[in-house]
């Protein structure tokens, strides 16, 4: 028998889809062996996608007569990963929320142990599964501040100034438990309710990018604690849920809303001055790249126009 809508699931997790049927399906599967049926839920946002989706996920949910634990949602234009969370967010009621991209799919005993976490660390607010690429390579998922100093290191892509700099790099690579990232990957996260009382929901003005560094910075300075939890493996694809692709042979520009999202971001955390210091910086970042390109006969690394668009700030 389905719980009603205000009753509070143990783990309720959160899909947004847009234009991805086949993936969302593809997770759905490997949740449902592993969900308890009685006491876990599945949201799926629908967001806006004007294909498909809708039908082939109702066909699906019929399909599996699994209606009583998976919930669709539908909403009429795209709200974005922040918008799309929110909704369900704010619409079903769980002791934990595991939000997870379309474009992911879970091992099993991911849930288990992901359960067992919690338990074990009552005190803390957010979990990271393990990400994967399809070929059991560990994805990074920890991540140092993004800072103006991050962008010089960004567009210069230059050895010498990372390691002059070496405190400014984002990626963390084999974190210790000794170590606490300011950020973790929203591809796949979970967060008690709690955590939403107290600092509140995704920050909407992130259409997509930027909202899992602003969250967890927002977290971190109310001292909520992150831990990782190894063994609950979760496969992401990376990209296939998104517009930008980081590991494509051929350099592509971002969309948009990406450099709008970025431009937020750093005035919301450095202020307008921090947000030209970190502009003025990748470009200077960027003309030492360009003098190595042309003269050291090094790849080139920097998308197509982002000298330009890094100074969009609205899409």
């Amino acid at each position: 028998m389905a719980r009603a809508s205000n009753t509070k699931y143990d783990l309720c997790f959160v899909i947004v889809n847009f234009r991805t049927p086949a993936l969302v399906t593809q997770c759905i599967e490997s949740l449902l062996p592993q969900i308890d049926w009685q006491a876990d839920h599945i949201v799926v946002v629908d967001n806006g996608s004007n294909d498909t989706s809708v039908e082939d996920l109702r066909r699906y949910i019929a399909a599996q007569n699994c209606a009583q634990v998976v919930t669709l949602m539908c909403l009429d234009e795209n709200e974005g990963f922040s918008g799309g969370n929110n909704v369900a967010l704010q619409s079903v009621a769980a002791q934990a929320y595991w939000l997870t991209n379309s474009d992911t799919y879970f091992h099993p005993e991911a849930v288990l142990e992901m359960r067992n976490a919690l338990k074990q660390w009552p005190n803390a607010g957010i979990f990271t599964p393990q990400l994967e690429s399809p070929d059991a390579t560990v994805q990074n998922q920890h991540f140092n501040r993004i800072t103006p100093i991050t962008e010089l290191l960004t567009a210069s892509n230059t050895g010498v100034i990372a390691r002059m700099f070496r405190r400014h790099n984002v990626a963390i690579h084999n974190v210790t438990h000794r170590q606490t990232p300011d950020w973790v990957s929203f591809a796949s996260i979970v967060i008690r309710s709690t955590i939403f009382q107290q600092i509140g929901y995704l920050d909407r003005n992130f259409f997509m990018y930027f909202e899992d560094v602003d969250y967890c910075l927002r977290a971190k300075a109310a001292q909520v604690s992150v831990k990782t939890v190894a063994t609950a493996r979760v496969v992401h694809l990376g990209g296939a849920s998104s517009a930008i692709k980081f590991d494509q042979p051929k350099l592509k520009p971002y969309p948009k809303y990406f450099y709008s999202a970025r431009s937020y971001y750093f005035k919301k955390h450095f202020g307008v001055f921090g947000w030209l210091a970190a502009n003025l910086l990748w470009e200077f970042g960027y003309c030492i790249a360009l003098f190595r390109e042309t003269f050291g006969r090094k790849k080139k690394h920097a998308v197509p126009n982002a000298w330009r668009d890094i100074w969009i700030t609205k899409v």
